[in-house]
Parts: C-alpha cells; sequence; structure tokens
C-alpha cells in the first residue's frame, strides 16, 4: 500500500509539472517581452533539472507550433537542454569541446598534443582526454570539468567502451574508463616493437603485444601471459588473430592462431607470394577476411579455413560492407569500388584521390570522407547505397596552411540533427556543419 500511496504521490506531481510546463510553453508566445522571457528561463532551469522528460516533451510539440515566437523559442531551448547533441570533441594541438552552433570551444585543454573522444550521447555525458605527459582524464562533456584523472603510460588506445590500453617501452597496463583504475600493469620481457603506429591489437577477450622479438599474448582481464610465439602481429578479425610467419619453410605467409592457446588453425601462403601488409574483415554475414599485399593484390580468404575464395587488383585501405553483406565498398588507392563478395566481381567504382578514408552509414546513405594523413586536401561524398550512384559532393575545405607535410586526421560524426566533417591536424582543428540530404556546407568552424 506504501508503495501504491508513494506511485499516486509521484504522478500527481508529474501532472503538475506538465501543467505547469504547458502554460510555460504557451507564454513563449504572449505580447509582453518580458513574460516571453521569464518563461523561457524557467523552462531552462526545469529542463535542467527534469529526470522524467516532461519538459523535453512538451517542448517538442511546441517546436511544432504555427506561433512562430513559440516555436523558435522551443528550438532553441531543447537545442540548450540537449548539450550533448551540440557539443563535439576534438584532440590534436587543440584539444577540447566545441559548441557546433557557435564554433567555440566550452572547455579545452591547453597541454600539447591529444586524443580526445565522447561517449553516449544523454544527460551526463562524459568525454575522455589522453595526453602523454598528463595521462588519462575523464571530464564532463558540457563543461570539461573533471570526473576523474590516472597517469598511464605514455602511448595507448581505447578498446571498445570499456578500457584504455596504455603502453610505453615494455609496460603494458590496462585502465578503466569508468574510475580510471588500474586494473593490471605488466612488464614485457623486451621493448614494443613498434609504438606509432602500434605493434598491439587488444579485444574484450585477449591483449597482443609484438616486442622486438616474440608476440606475447595477454588475457585482457588479468594480464596474465597466454602464450608466445616469435610471428609478426597483423591484427584481429572475425574474433581471431592473424600473424605473419614462414609457412612450410617458404617466404612469409599468412596464419590465423587461436587466441586462447596461439596454435595455428591455418595457413595461407600470402596474397601474391609477398608478405600481407593489410587484413579486413568482411563482416558478421561473411566468413570473409581480406588479406592485401604492398602491391595491390588482395586475396578473400575463408576465416574459418583459410581457403581462397577469389583475388581482385587492388590496394584497399578501408573497408564498409552493406547490412546484408552482399557487398563491399572498398576505398582504394586511386578509387571507391564495390564489390561483390560472393565472387570478387565489379559491380560499381567511382574516381578518388585521397590517402585516407572514413564511412559513415544512415538510412540508405553512405557518407564517405577521404582526406590525406600528411597533406590538406580533403572530400566528402554521398551515395545512394540501393542505386550505389553518387548523391552529392560537398563543398568541404578542411584547414588551409602554407606548408603541404604535416598530420591530419579526418571523421564524419552525426551530432543530433548536425551532420559533421571534423578534422585535427598540425595546422588546427576544424568542423565543417553539412545539411546530410544535400550536402551544403551551412557552417564552418576554425576555433
Amino acid at each position: 500500500m506504501r508503495s501504491l500511496s508513494l506511485l499516486f504521490c509521484l504522478a500527481a506531481i508529474l501532472c503538475a509539472d506538465e501543467a505547469r510546463v504547458r502554460e510555460l510553453v504557451e507564454q513563449l508566445g504572449a505580447d509582453e517581452p518580458e513574460q516571453r522571457e521569464a518563461a523561457d528561463a524557467e523552462l531552462r532551469k526545469l529542463g535542467e533539472a527534469d529526470e522524467h522528460g516532461v519538459v523535453e516533451r512538451l517542448l517538442e510539440l511546441g517546436a511544432a507550433s504555427y506561433d512562430a515566437e513559440v516555436c523558435t523559442r522551443c528550438h532553441a531551448i531543447l537545442d540548450a537542454l540537449r548539450y550533448w547533441e551540440r557539443i563535439v570533441v576534438v584532440g590534436g594541438p587543440s584539444t577540447g569541446g566545441i559548441d557546433v552552433q557557435s564554433g567555440r570551444f566550452l572547455w579545452s585543454r591547453p597541454r600539447g598534443w591529444c586524443q580526445a573522444w565522447s561517449g553516449e550521447r544523454r544527460r551526463g555525458a562524459r568525454a575522455w582526454v589522453f595526453d602523454r605527459d598528463g595521462g588519462l582524464e575523464c571530464v564532463d562533456l558540457r563543461s570539461g570539468a573533471r570526473r576523474w584523472k590516472a597517469k598511464a603510460p605514455g602511448w595507448g588506445q581505447a578498446v571498445g567502451t570499456s578500457y584504455w590500453l596504455g603502453y610505453a617501452g615494455d609496460s603494458v597496463a590496462r585502465l578503466s574508463l569508468e574510475d580510471g583504475s588500474t586494473t593490471w600493469q605488466v612488464g614485457l620481457p623486451q621493448p614494443i616493437h613498434h609504438v606509432r603506429p602500434a605493434s598491439v591489437a587488444a579485444d574484450e577477450h585477449g591483449v597482443y603485444v609484438e616486442t622486438q622479438e616474440y608476440l606475447i599474448a595477454l588475457d585482457s582481464q588479468t594480464g596474465e601471459e597466454r602464450w608466445r610465439t616469435g610471428a609478426s602481429l597483423l591484427g584481429l578479425a572475425r574474433g581471431a588473430l592473424y600473424v605473419r610467419t614462414a609457412v612450410a619453410g617458404g617466404p612469409e605467409g599468412v596464419q590465423r592462431l587461436d587466441a586462447e592457446t596461439g596454435k595455428p588453425l591455418w595457413s595461407h601462403p600470402g596474397p601474391g607470394g609477398r608478405p600481407a601488409v593489410t587484413l579486413l574483415d568482411c563482416g558478421d554475414k561473411q566468413d570473409l577476411v581480406l588479406i592485401a599485399n604492398d602491391l595491390g593484390h588482395t586475396c578473400a580468404v575463408e576465416a574459418s579455413t583459410g581457403k581462397d575464395r577469389w583475388t581482385f587488383a587492388v590496394q584497399p585501405i578501408a573497408l564498409w560492407v552493406e547490412p546484408d553483406g552482399a557487398h563491399a565498398w572498398i576505398a582504394a588507392e586511386g578509387a571507391l569500388i564495390v564489390l561483390d563478395l560472393a565472387n570478387g566481381n565489379e559491380s560499381a567504382r567511382f574516381p578518388r584521390e585521397c590517402e585516407a578514408a572514413r564511412f559513415l552509414y544512415e538510412n540508405g546513405t553512405l557518407y564517405v570522407a577521404d582526406y590525406e594523413t600528411i597533406d590538406c586536401d580533403v572530400a566528402l561524398r554521398a551515395f545512394d547505397v540501393a542505386t550505389r550512384k553518387l548523391t552529392w559532393t560537398a563543398d568541404v575545405q578542411g584547414v588551409q596552411v602554407g606548408h603541404s607535410k604535416y598530420w591530419q586526421n579526418a571523421r564524419i560524426e552525426r551530432v543530433g540533427l548536425r551532420l559533421l566533417f571534423v578534422g585535427e591536424s598540425a595546422g588546427g582543428s576544424w568542423v565543417e556543419v553539412v545539411e546530410p540530404a544535400t550536402g551544403q556546407v551551412v557552417a564552418r568552424h576554425r576555433p
């Protein structure tokens, strides 16, 4: 009975709140400016404290009002309350959270070069910043206020949403992204072979580190060593580990290893008889991985058996697989190619010029961002996946500098209703807001 009384009490409070919010929404269209401003201020205050979504729901109704004043103000208040839909996080030499309306930093970290990213976009959203001097820091997405800070090795990467894998020299550590605590830290028998790009691969089950002499497998939960081998790391795909090693006494080929034991499951001579340099996963609906050498020879290999399916003359850079798993869009040197994964036949081809690529798929549209990693060139296009036709090309500019050799990273990101083309570079960070349906650039920010 007591719990039932509490429910009735809560319902009564919510009804009273809803009635008050409806009254305030109507007041946004009042004749007197003072009344409009007072209602605006109170709705913002109520919205910040609202844990049940009442204010946002009624503001959404108000945003469809025929009264232009009510409609405009409801949109503005919603945009302010849903701050997670208007803040993008950038790293690089200027790190922080940028308001995509104004293009200004809402918060920043002035320390050198950083990695930065945001978590789930919701009320109370968080972001993380990593710099090689200060370690790993978790902050409030809106204000940049610190939640926690932890000391970490000088390099690292986020593994999914659960942990940060830090490494430097002969040390590897796992840190929780929830509270910054160190789950484990281990020393290696030799230094890591490379830290940039890293000779490290990791998932929820294992951490695989190539040192100057061994490839060492660690349990991701405990840091305990599982096994070691003299093979070289190629990468993770289809839930398994792939390495480069001498095959049957011949030249270096590819092996798929059992991640738990390190035992070979199958061996492949390698693409074109040359060492593999690229491994790409063809998705959950295909038992395929792509293995490519540095001369543009790519083999499609059955992940479960190691048998060849087909070959194709392409140097793959990035790959996106259509939702039904039938075709893959491959960003290659000089072209964006659509391949039938059943037989390797080409279905469509589009020219491209840049070195690197990122994909974002939404409701039948594939957005493709192309960019140079040591140059200022960028491109952004949209394709209709069903018809495999170009929909639009955006007039994106990135950042222009007077010299040509510098580092750059770019990505496409959906933040609320906005499609963002975001870059981090030695020439500065940049954000371009693009209309998703037309590709029109509606704002360019160089904070």
